[in-house]
């Protein structure tokens, strides 16, 4: 089974497109209880997340719908869903947990202590305007259970309501994690 874990837009018609895409059956896990939020920009987005989710929030809830599952998962995320799967990612008690790809967690840079638990291959962009992309790479390509892939696409390239969607990287990515 597939569990993928949205960025800060939630549920939206794009995500469940991506989702229609992948085989097997797959679950959606976001920040807003599956609500169609229908944000206008992705400021607003931002905005929200961190004033009634935030990362940390998010990270714990994503560990107990994690935990409440008992058949092996494969998990992908994006963005600050990324974040969050990186983030409880060394919980020991996610066996069931085969591997996850991790679609530009820039947030990750806050927690480079982390060693996972499990199979995890981190998907980095070109680039990150807040910090040096390169650096976060150095720190993590070492560590037990990390795969590193640094594609020439931006952060948000998965991401079809998102000013950096690269519409032939998408397809793609898709065919890879289908």
């Amino acid at each position: 089974m597939k569990l993928v874990v949205s960025d800060i837009f939630g549920r939206t018609p794009e995500l469940e497109s991506l989702v229609g895409a992948l085989k097997g059956p797959v679950t959606i896990f976001d920040p807003y209880d599956s609500m169609f939020m229908g944000f206008t920009s992705q400021n607003q987005a931002y905005e929200h997340f961190n004033q009634h989710v935030g990362l940390n929030n998010y990270a714990q809830q994503l560990l107990a719908f994690i935990k409440s599952f008992s058949v092996p998962l494969t998990i992908i995320g994006f963005s600050v869903g990324a974040s969050a799967i990186w983030k409880i990612s060394d919980n020991s008690g996610l066996k069931h947990v085969s591997h996850a790809q991790c679609f530009y967690g820039s947030q990750i840079r806050y927690d480079v202590d982390i060693i996972p638990a499990f199979a995890i291959e981190l998907i980095f962009p070109v680039f990150e305007h807040h910090f040096e992309i390169n650096m976060l790479i150095e720190a993590l390509v070492t560590k037990p259970n990390v795969k590193i892939q640094q594609v020439n696409y931006l952060h948000g390239f998965m991401n079809a309501l998102s000013a950096n969607f690269d519409k032939e990287a998408y397809a793609q990515y898709i065919e890879k994690i289908a």
